[in-house]
């Protein structure tokens, strides 16, 4: 049989494929974007707002590896601004100098090592136990916004942050608020030699140098689509669903889709997990799994709402659709139901009989 030309084929033929072509693309679009306006939103939130930041990582104050990592820092930033063995060797110099005996001095001498042990042992106990108090909160939640303030500064490529764009720059948590904490706490322990401690000006690195530009870019991205991208996806797919000749085919398809690509974006968080693992090196990994996981616990969330959403739509309109399965079940169900209804309504209308 001789085929027909395309300009012979009927007019609501051709609307109708140009219409499938149309959904097609715009919900493709949506389902694109949706992971992409996802991360987006979230991060403009988390990333962006410095109250969100604080409340968000508020909570590692009192996680043990944190904790821990913060107090091995904080230790050493000490030992680097102060001479602890420099400290305890004066220290028996001056007693040695009151005019103590031959036997005396070579005692006191031998003392020194001991001394400064003594004095590295109260330091790490003092600031293992302030990291552990209730006290820590505040100070941390002040680390957390000078933290999210230099974030931004770096991100943003001020010119005025430690890490501008001609420096090794990278991303952290300031350790200044902590010692500057720590330092009093000595003081009010007896540690009078703590008054020497000068303001530290360190940073744990969470991101390297090599990181900043990617991190640059993303927070471009965030800052001037965060707030308008998801909008623009749930119209792409909102627009896909009423152009679609078959409507409820295509919600079902479009919910099943979108629900395995939130599906794979967790995936993508949980592989992420493990390269921010070498990104932060040193840091341990215990310390860089509660980060981690804090920080994008609200993404994942969001991930697991918006896969619930989606299937849960994608079931609705495969239930009520043309299916043929869906019809089967729908008509098993009603069956069910009518049994049911007959059940409950058989021993009222014996009971009624009766009297």
């Amino acid at each position: 049989m001789e085929q027909l030309p395309h300009d012979d084929l009927p007019v609501v033929t051709r609307r109708r494929w140009a219409r499938t072509t149309l959904a097609v693309i715009l919900v493709t679009v949506g389902i694109l974007l949706a992971p992409v306006s996802a991360v987006a939103a979230w991060a403009r939130v988390e990333v962006l707002d410095t109250n969100t930041f604080v409340a968000t990582f508020a909570p590692l104050a009192d996680d043990p590896a944190v904790q821990a990592y913060l107090a091995d820092q904080a230790v050493a930033a000490i030992n680097r601004s102060i001479d602890i063995p420099r400290i305890a060797s004066d220290a028996i110099d001056g007693l040695t100098g009151l005019g103590a005996g031959p036997l005396a001095t070579a005692a006191l001498n031998s003392l020194k090592g001991a001394a400064a042990q003594g004095l590295q042992d109260i330091i790490e106990n003092q600031v293992s136990r302030f990291v552990a108090s209730d006290a820590f909160a505040v100070t941390w939640a002040k680390t957390l916004r000078l933290s999210h303030a230099q974030l931004i500064a770096t991100l943003s490529s001020d010119p005025n942050s430690v890490g501008s764009a001609d420096q090794q720059a990278t991303i952290g948590i300031e350790l200044g608020p902590i010692v500057e904490r720590l330092k009093t706490v000595l003081v009010e322990k007896g540690l009078g030699f703590a008054e020497r401690i000068p303001a530290i000006d360190r940073t744990i690195v969470i991101a390297k140098s090599d990181v900043v530009p990617v991190a640059r870019f993303s927070y471009t991205v965030v800052a001037v689509s965060g707030t308008w991208l998801p909008w623009l996806a749930l119209l792409f797919l909102v627009a896909g669903v009423l152009v679609a000749h078959r409507r409820v085919r295509t919600i079902a398809w479009t919910g099943v889709t979108l629900a395995l690509v939130m599906i794979l974006l967790g995936l993508a968080i949980v592989w992420g997990r493990f390269t921010f693992f070498d990104t932060v090196n040193p840091v341990p990994v215990a310390t860089a799994g509660s980060l981690y996981d804090q920080f994008v616990g609200g993404l994942a969330g969001t991930i697991v709402a918006v896969a619930v959403l989606a299937s849960v739509t994608a079931i609705l309109a495969w239930f009520f659709g043309p299916f043929r399965a869906a019809r089967s079940v729908r008509g098993f169900a009603a069956l069910w139901l009518t049994r049911l209804r007959d059940a409950v309504r058989r021993p009222a209308a014996q009971k009624g009989d009766s009297q």
